[in-house]
C-alpha cells in the first residue's frame, strides 16, 4: 500500500509540472530555445514513466506540431495550438 501511494504521488508530481510548462506555453512565455526544447525533453520523459497513453500520446504531436518551423508560419497555428493544449488537459 505505501508503495502505491509513492507512486501516485510521483505521478502527481509529473503531472504538475507537465501542467506548469503547458501554461508557459499557453500564455507564450516560452520560447523556442535550447531551454524550451530541454523542458519539452523531460515532460516528454516523465509522462513516458508516469503518464497514460493517451496523454502522452497527444504531447508528442503536440510537440511535433509545435517545433515544426513550416507549421509555424502557418495563420491557423495559434488556434490549433490551443486545440491541441485543451485536449491534453
Amino acid at each position: 500500500k505505501d508503495t502505491k501511494n509513492a507512486q501516485l504521488e510521483a505521478r502527481r508530481e509529473q503531472y504538475k509540472k507537465f501542467i506548469q510548462l503547458l501554461q508557459k506555453f499557453s500564455t507564450g512565455k516560452v520560447k523556442l530555445d535550447e531551454k524550451a526544447r530541454s523542458e519539452f525533453f523531460d515532460a516528454g520523459v516523465s509522462l513516458l514513466l508516469y503518464g497514460s497513453k493517451k496523454v502522452y500520446k497527444k504531447y508528442v504531436f503536440f510537440r511535433e506540431y509545435t517545433t515544426n518551423p513550416v507549421i509555424q508560419k502557418s495563420k491557423h497555428n495559434q488556434k490549433k495550438s490551443l486545440f491541441m493544449l485543451l485536449q491534453i488537459y
